[in-house]
């Protein structure tokens, strides 16, 4: 499409029907890639881009309609800027209705009143993210049926976390098969149900599959990234299990500071020091669950 060219973002053709736009800084965090569809106008998937990079699309192309992913800000850094820019018709996940628009709710919902104004102050100005409305929400198996498209319900990242289908295709938004593995670090984020959103994608076999950080997977590849991906919290499982103290009873944040997840310090930087406890949490309630450990209030010992 010569429009979309003329703006010198980058993009990736799927079909005739589907560019993936690249996300400044490469797609990743404060960033991610959005996907444009062509339907009854222009279907725009999360608002992440960038604002440079927003601004030099909708200077080329009108926006109808945005689908919001999930509530993270890096995913809807741009919302309030493309309202201004296209006005455009927008519907967010049901789960996050009563939060994902507004600064003060996410801050609460993802960080607790303790360190609300932390993550408000450092987090969300590299997102540029401000307060919007939104028109309408989705859930669980919606078809956008101008671009016959799927909503699919995938918790564990968020509770909101949706990927999409079109034919062969999934956007896999934040499951983004990536080198880090998967992500879980917010109170709301659930493990087990991140491996059977895994599941579910392994199930519905794409073959092709759209992260929203990463390049575009195809064929035989996507099943060989899942399983490297799935790979990565039994990796993260055998280093935590190693830092256990052998007897007596110790607090997530004591094996933090080894980072067995992020793999670097994160002392100095308390917004990702929380990310590695709750991380660290999850793995340390799956232990419990098998037997390996015991839980008295916020403390653990080997069982």
């Amino acid at each position: 499409m010569e429009r979309l060219k003329a703006t010198g973002l980058r993009t990736v053709a799927v079909n005739d029907n589907l560019h993936v736009i690249q996300g400044e800084n490469r797609g990743r965090t404060p960033n991610c890639n959005s996907f444009l569809f062509f339907g009854e106008g222009y279907t725009l998937i999360d608002a992440g881009l960038g604002h440079a990079s927003l601004r030099k699309l909708c200077a080329a192309i009108r926006i109808d309609r945005l689908i919001i992913t999930h509530s993270h800000p890096d995913h809807i850094g741009g919302v309030a800027l493309l309202q201004e820019l296209c006005d455009p018709f927008i519907m967010v996940p049901a789960q996050s209705a009563a939060s994902i628009a507004s600064a003060d709710c996410l801050a609460r919902r993802f960080m607790g009143p303790q360190q609300a104004q932390l993550w408000k102050d450092y987090y969300l100005p590299l997102t540029g993210f401000k307060d919007f409305t939104f028109h309408a929400t989705f859930d669980d198996g919606h078809v956008f049926e101008d671009i016959n498209l799927t909503a699919r319900h995938t918790p564990g990242h968020l509770n909101d976390h949706y990927c999409f289908s079109v034919d062969d295709i999934m956007i896999g938004s934040d499951i983004d098969l990536s080198p880090f593995g998967p992500w879980y670090g917010n109170t709301e984020s659930d493990l087990p149900a991140f491996m059977r959103s895994l599941d579910l994608i392994e199930k519905l076999d794409p073959q092709v599959y759209l992260p929203s950080h990463a390049r575009p997977v195809s064929g035989r590849h996507i099943k060989k990234r899942i399983l490297t991906y799935r790979g990565h919290v039994y990796s993260r499982d055998k280093r935590i299990r190693e830092l256990l103290p052998p007897d007596r009873p110790f607090a997530p944040d004591e094996i933090a500071a080894a980072s067995p997840i992020y793999g670097f310090e994160t002392q100095a930087d308390q917004v990702l020091l929380t990310w590695e406890t709750e991380m660290i949490r999850k793995h340390l309630e799956g232990l419990c669950a098998a037997g390996q450990l015991k839980k008295t209030n916020e403390h653990y010992i080997r069982a």
